[in-house]
């Protein structure tokens, strides 16, 4: 595309393409999902048919697990068989089965893996009741129906895997072992019908497209969308918070949706291979944190304290609406924690009197932000969204947190296979929750095709450190530097750090009284006259020090034309022989120069936005304009003076 105008008609076009499609999909998802669950209904029915109605059944010759090896032998991989063992033979086919099988399937999985637990099935197979081969069959169909990626399609090796399992059916079940393979295959081609249509193709290729960035140039701007919203008028801004709000909750949700829950497997996102094993949830981290930072630096580019506190306001205002956003699901919790993390950052918090100024409306709405996303009590309202509206968009955060509990309290312990064996079986019990849970919203959330229609993926490729955003707080709200004879070169240190990042930080002498003639002065007497202490200290011993205090105490003071001729004369004025000393002169020099020049600068150049409240540089500035500038700025420095 060469011409922007095409280019624009273009993007267009495709936008509306990527919405109605996104609709029809959700409708074709959601329709999919209804036949997946009729199809499970009538194989359940199936294994009643099998089992002669007897739902309760465990079976008449169920026995113990049969150990292939010495019991010193034991490792995990015969604990996992056990377990899966023990699910067949104590699982009743009965109505309760489908939850808790459901529940079982999720943890063993998440340990070892779909391919893992078909393998073993199999092997236990000729070692099985009749009862335990019709749980068997449970857990496989449990195991297509948990796959919402449905990467297991198209996955040869489970495939292979999956036609020796109908082949032990048939030779096990003559007269209903083909019903029950048949149903395999319906769900199979259900997954198919969806993934190789027309309409699913367009939708993935365009979703794949937008974000390209010949294409994404010519999208609506995400960054325009929120400066619109920032200076628009209380009603217009209204509609474009829902815009940014649903935008948000798109890119989220999409996220969150390509999440399988092989990622969970053995804390893969926290393992050295975790780009390959959990790529997903890196994404969906990286998504939070890139988006949260983007916030932040929105903010504090905004300039006054006044756009500050309004750029506050709307994010707040933003994630009330993801409280109760589009599309008919529940609180947003993921965009929320986006916002939330970043209002609550150091680079934001700091800047405490722009919250202070928020409506109390506002405020109020932040309270209950705060409190919702809260981790105390166990993060007792994440929870309590969890049991309220199956179909929100969870905080992936708390759900590794629990994810990582199970796992580091119940770890498998070389030697010791007694409480093995029990961590092994907590483990399952306990991880079970989590993961199911996963499960759940990701079901309850596949029927919504998210629809992209600003090109909002730029914003999350920006790479902003927290030094920038940390910088950016420190030039609105100035840090303070206390000047002590104690603390001198911690103290140049921090200064020379300051003005080589452009920020103009308060100086503080305490104990001291200077005029606002003398005050920038006084700072140079003050270093130079420790610097010359300390050094001589270091460098002669203890002695030294009364000979060098003598020396400056009975040196004539100097006039006031002598202390406001120049910094450079005023820093050479004293002589040592130490090199040390001088050089540290120098340096002082210098950096001194250099703040100077950065507070002339920062006054000439931005006057209106100078913090008031803090009243010691104005001391340095006028000062310095008052010695070294024309008479323009000095009118100025009185102006300043008077105020």
């Amino acid at each position: 595309i060469k011409d922007e105008d095409k280019g624009k008609k273009i993007v267009t076009v495709l936008t509306h393409s990527m919405h109605t499609l996104s609709t029809t999909v959700s409708f074709i998802q959601k329709n999919n999902l209804t036949q997946l669950e009729l199809l499970a209904s009538e194989f359940f029915n199936a294994l009643y048919v099998i089992s002669g109605w007897n739902m309760a059944s465990k079976g008449e010759d169920s026995h113990p697990f049969p150990l292939s090896q010495a019991e010193e032998q034991i490792n995990q991989d015969l604990f996992l068989q056990e377990s899966i063992w023990d699910t067949c033979a104590k699982f009743a086919l009965n109505s309760d089965i489908k939850h808790d099988l459901a529940k079982r399937v999720a943890a063993l999985v998440s340990i070892k893996g779909s391919h893992e637990i078909l393998r073993i099935l199999i092997a236990l197979w000729d070692k099985f009741t009749t009862h335990q081969k019709l749980v068997a069959n449970l857990m496989v169909m449990e195991i297509l129906l948990q796959d919402m990626s449905d990467r297991l399609t198209d996955d040869a090796s489970f495939l292979e895997m999956l036609s020796s399992f109908k082949t032990l059916n048939l030779d096990t079940f003559p007269s209903n072992g083909q019903t029950l393979n048949d149903i395999f295959d319906n769900v199979f081609e259900l997954k198919r019908k969806l993934t190789s249509g027309v309409t699913y193709n367009n939708y993935y290729t365009l979703k794949k497209w937008l974000p390209l960035s010949e294409l994404n140039a010519y999208q609506t701007s995400f960054e325009e969308l929120i400066q619109s919203a920032l200076s628009a008028a209380p009603i217009q801004q209204a509609s474009q918070i829902e815009l940014v709000a649903t935008e948000l909750h798109m890119i989220t949700l999409s996220a969150f949706q390509e999440i399988a829950i092989e990622e969970f497997y053995n804390k893969a996102w926290s393992s050295d291979g975790k780009k390959e094993c959990a790529p997903a949830i890196g994404r969906f981290i990286a998504l939070t944190n890139r988006f949260s930072s983007y916030i932040i630096k929105c903010i504090l580019e905004t300039g006054s304290p006044e756009r500050i506190t309004a750029a506050i306001r709307l994010f707040i205002l933003i994630a009330r609406q993801l409280c109760q956003p589009k599309l008919n699901t529940g609180p947003n919790l993921a965009a929320i924690m986006i916002i939330t993390g970043a209002l609550s950052s150091h680079p934001i918090d700091r800047l405490n009197d722009c919250f202070d100024k928020l409506d109390p409306e506002t405020q109020e709405v932040w309270e209950q932000l705060k409190l919702l996303v809260d981790t105390k009590f166990n993060s007792k309202w994440q929870r309590a969204c969890y049991e309220n509206y199956p179909d929100h968009v969870p905080h992936l955060g708390l759900l590794l947190a629990d994810i990582t509990f199970c796992y580091d309290g119940n770890r498998y312990i070389e030697g010791n296979i007694s409480e093995s064996h029990n961590n092994h079986n907590n483990l399952l019990e306990t991880i079970a929750a989590p993961l199911y849970r996963f499960y759940q919203q990701q079901y309850v959330l596949k029927n919504i095709q998210p629809s992209i229609t600003t090109n909002v993926s730029n914003v999350i490729n920006q790479e902003i450190t927290e030094d920038d955003l940390y910088i950016l707080s420190l030039k609105i709200k100035p840090p303070v530097l206390r000047l002590s004879n104690d603390a001198i070169h911690e103290f140049i240190v921090s200064l020379k750090e300051h003005i080589g990042n452009g920020v103009i930080p308060v100086i503080d002498l305490p104990d001291t009284y200077h005029s606002e003639k003398k005050g920038v002065y006084a700072i140079y007497d003050f270093l130079q006259e420790n610097l010359f202490l300390q050094n001589n200290t270091l460098n002669k011993g203890p002695s030294s020090q009364s000979e060098s205090s003598s020396s400056h105490t009975d040196t004539k003071p100097a006039t006031d034309d002598d202390k406001l001729s120049t910094p450079s004369q005023t820093l050479s004025a004293s002589t040592s022989t130490n090199e040390n000393t001088i050089a540290s002169r120098r340096e002082l020099k210098l950096l001194m120069t250099d703040f100077l020049n950065l507070t002339n600068n920062k006054l000439h150049h931005d006057r209106t936005t100078l913090p008031r409240q803090y009243i010691n540089p104005l001391f340095f500035y006028k000062t310095v304009m008052q010695t070294n500038l024309k008479s323009e700025t000095n009118s100025m420095a009185r102006s300043l003076s008077k105020n």
